[in-house]
């Protein structure tokens, strides 16, 4: 199985018109300007491979990467052995 996502960041939901709290004064915000923040771009994906073996044992190994500017570049990857019964 293959999963993949490139976006397009444009500050948070807490710098966005939505983002107010419902609070009082003291948790106010003003509201950003148009084009206050700069373009990230972000790639997260991932990659899993299984294979069943005998007597209902699964093998499995699945990586995934993060590449961007929104996140740090992490890599990693994963090792499973499963038996269903």
């Amino acid at each position: 199985m293959a999963r993949g996502s490139y976006s397009f960041n444009y500050g948070t939901f807490g710098t966005s018109p939505w983002g107010h709290t419902t609070g009082g004064p003291a948790n106010y915000r003003p509201v950003p300007k148009y084009m206050q923040f700069k373009e990230v771009k972000q790639f997260s994906g991932s990659l899993e491979v299984t294979r069943d073996l005998d007597n209902g044992w699964q093998a499995g190994c699945m990586a995934g990467l993060d590449y961007g500017g929104l996140f740090y570049h992490n890599a990693g990857i994963i090792l499973s052995l499963k038996r269903g019964f």
